[in-house]
């Protein structure tokens, strides 16, 4: 229990000296564990405590992906579900929902690629958004139509894979 939890609401200066003592504690609790706890068992716990981390990163993914997978064209709005990278951050180009992903740019949608460590990135635009949209599990699939007047027109199918 640190010391501000047992007080009630404190003023700047309360707040300053509260944060140092719990600086301060945690410190000498280090140096005495490094005393009392040999250092094969340190790592040891240091390393449960990584895995853990990436249990816990890879189970919030599952879920993003099993939410991801219900998002309909109709809902646009709707939040993407967040996909943690490899070092449990997320890249800052995440797009918030689907029409920020189907928006995104070629470049972009390749940037993004790399940072999720997929090495199969492509100049094409709907190609890049399709792998996305495989990697975040979001049931769509994104095609280019050729139109009357030969323009292609991008084509979002709620298709299963």
């Amino acid at each position: 229990m640190s010391a501000r939890s047992s007080f009630l609401p404190l003023n700047k200066a309360e707040e300053d000296i509260a944060r140092e003592i719990d600086q301060l504690v945690a410190e000498q609790v280090a140096i005495c564990l490094k005393d009392h706890i040999p250092q094969e068992l340190q790592d040891e716990v240091a390393e449960q405590q990584r895995i853990l981390e990436e249990v816990r990163r890879d189970l919030h993914n599952s879920e993003s992906r099993r939410s991801n997978a219900a998002l309909r064209k109709e809902h646009e709005d709707d939040n993407l579900q967040v996909i943690y990278k490899a070092d449990g951050t997320v890249p800052a180009a995440y797009p918030p929902n689907l029409q920020a992903l189907f928006d995104m740019d070629a470049p972009t949608s390749r940037a993004l690629m790399l940072e999720y460590g997929m090495s199969d990135t492509s100049e094409s635009r709907e190609r890049n958004l399709n792998r996305l949209l495989q990697f975040f599990n979001v049931k769509w699939v994104v095609s280019l139509q050729m139109s009357a007047s030969n323009f292609y027109l991008v084509h979002y199918t709620g298709t299963r894979w």
